[in-house]
């Protein structure tokens, strides 16, 4: 149940993070990039480390597009 609850509240300041920063949308994005536009994102590191956020950045991709393949690699 607190896991539920923690996802929970994760999602919902995604949404409002989401819905601050995004809003309507950009207005430059919208009069130059096709609306059925496709990017890949790359992250390629050539030392050793430790990346935080992979799980929170995957649920923000996820709730902008539910479709989108999101692959961490090891």
């Amino acid at each position: 149940m607190k896991d539920n609850v923690y996802e929970t509240r994760i999602e919902q300041c995604i949404r409002e993070a989401l819905r601050e920063d995004i809003g309507e949308g950009d207005i430059t994005t919208k009069a130059i990039v096709p609306a059925n536009a496709k990017a890949e994102g790359v992250i390629v590191v050539h030392e050793g480390g430790s990346v935080a956020g992979l799980g929170v950045a995957e649920k923000v991709f996820r709730l902008c597009d539910p479709s989108l393949s999101f692959v961490l690699l090891k």
